[in-house]
């Protein structure tokens, strides 16, 4: 890449890695780090990095235009990249043949994310809108409209994994709100969760029965499928590291025995000090499967 990373995606069984760019290129990676870089790790010493060299550098359907955020399906057999310009596309991972390419929005498509069988694909936008798509033809299923932002992060309740679509849930997160919506029909909002930066508190509102209102002056982090939250009471220069994680608001982290999808809140204008020594600051992160490694995104 020779802008900035803005996404990095392990699959599920750590066997790939998948990066995006603003300036429009997205590569598949090895996930597992040849010995000479593991062994680098554990080391104290000044000698240089080894470079690695992706699997493939996949030839993307338009041009000029950034690759907003990539992910990985469930066993890394597919790779998929939400684009500016609205067009999302999907890869065979194996060969780095482009599967399809689908237009969701006269907009930026900012998000995406696979069921846990593959079997669908939802894409965010900057309009506030959200897509379901066949995750390996790339029809369009469902419409839903829309968060009061642009849509950072989207993903399946329960990874997804249903007969139907109509019984499935998927979560869109802007950074304002997080919206559950029922896929039965044409998809109703099941839950809206606004965030406010604000005292510490969540609160229920009589008149809106499937509304809630989180709010905290720090870091948060609400579970949609339990309705409830963490509240983070430190102050901010107490936490490790000495690098700044950007947030845009929102982000969706995993966390729990169960791996549950969880959306982390920040309030505006607000970074978070987290890696030793990472030069520029971080867009993007993701842990392998097995937690020992962290792979981060650069700003520059």
């Amino acid at each position: 890449h020779s802008d900035m990373v803005t996404s990095v995606s392990y699959a599920n069984d750590g066997s790939k890695l998948l990066s995006t760019s603003r300036d429009g290129t997205v590569c598949v990676w090895s996930g597992r780090p040849p010995a000479d870089l593991a062994d680098s790790a554990s080391e104290s010493t000044t000698r240089s990095t080894p470079t690695m060299r992706p699997i493939h550098a996949l030839k993307t359907p338009v041009t000029q235009c950034s690759a907003m955020q990539g992910v990985l399906s469930h066993d890394g057999k597919l790779a998929a990249v939400a684009f500016s310009q609205g067009r999302v596309a999907t890869w065979n991972t194996s060969a780095g043949t482009l599967l399809y390419s689908s237009q969701v929005s006269d907009v930026n498509a900012t998000a995406i994310m696979f069921s846990d069988d593959s079997r669908y694909l939802i894409a965010g936008s900057s309009d506030g809108s959200t897509t379901v798509l066949e995750g390996e033809l790339g029809s369009v299923l469902r419409v839903l409209t829309c968060n009061a932002a642009g849509v950072g992060n989207v993903f399946f309740e329960h990874g997804g994994v249903a007969k139907e679509l109509g019984e499935s849930r998927v979560v869109s997160v802007c950074s304002q709100q997080a919206i559950t919506w029922d896929l039965s029909g044409n998809g109703s909002k099941a839950c809206i969760a606004d965030f406010i930066a604000d005292s510490k508190g969540i609160f229920h509102n009589r008149t809106m029965q499937n509304r809630v209102f989180v709010a905290h002056q720090g870091l948060t982090m609400f579970d949609p499928l339990l309705s409830a939250v963490m509240y983070d009471m430190r102050e901010y220069e107490k936490h490790p590291g000495n690098s700044f994680m950007f947030r845009d608001s929102t982000n969706v982290q995993v966390g729990g025995v169960h791996h549950q999808r969880m959306v982390l809140y920040s309030p505006p204008h607000t970074t978070i000090s987290m890696l030793v020594n990472e030069t520029g600051g971080v867009k993007a992160l993701d842990f392998c499967p097995d937690g020992l490694l962290l792979v981060s995104g650069n700003l520059r």
